[in-house]
């Protein structure tokens, strides 16, 4: 029994530990390609700076597995990140020759990748917790039995809207 909470905690922490490094990487990405736009001329440094202080201060608004089941801290996060990934395209689109530049295509690509990837890592998420819940409700009894620490063991929230 304790066994295969175990094995159920790693899959989901990996399957967190995977859509949090895509994240991750996105950001670092995103931070990447405006040092590179600030060395095209014609960029707007300063709208640069912004944006790049937004995504220093996402972390502030980050959602964590204890806290997703408040669908505002998602939609904050997630309108956060959109805005400062359509302000970062706005910069692109404004800065001619940026398209001329290969690592700023290959940053573009890789951000855009990440960014529809997020859906793929919530949804894989949510059926490993719901593996787990569903283990949990039918073993309740005897994992309070077996389990040793059971009182720290409770059904994890998911991503979806549970009604």
């Amino acid at each position: 029994m304790v066994e295969q909470v175990d094995q159920y905690q790693l899959g989901m922490d990996t399957t967190w530990q995977k859509m949090t490094n895509s994240d991750v990487n996105k950001f670092d990405n995103m931070a990447r390609l405006i040092q590179e736009l600030k060395l095209i001329d014609g960029s707007d440094g300063r709208m640069l700076d912004s944006i790049s202080s937004q995504i220093e201060n996402l972390e502030q608004v980050r959602y964590n597995t204890q806290n997703i089941s408040e669908p505002k801290r998602i939609d904050r996060f997630d309108s956060v990140s959109n805005l400062i990934w359509a302000g970062l395209r706005k910069e692109l689109l404004k800065t001619k020759n940026a398209e001329r530049y290969q690592i700023v295509n290959q940053l573009v690509s890789e951000i855009q990748q990440a960014d529809d990837s997020v859906l793929f890592y919530r949804k894989n998420y949510d059926r490993k917790v719901d593996e787990f819940n569903a283990f949990y409700k039918k073993n309740k009894k005897e994992l309070k039995r077996a389990y040793p620490n059971f009182e720290q063991l409770k059904p994890y929230p998911v991503f979806r809207l549970v009604q």
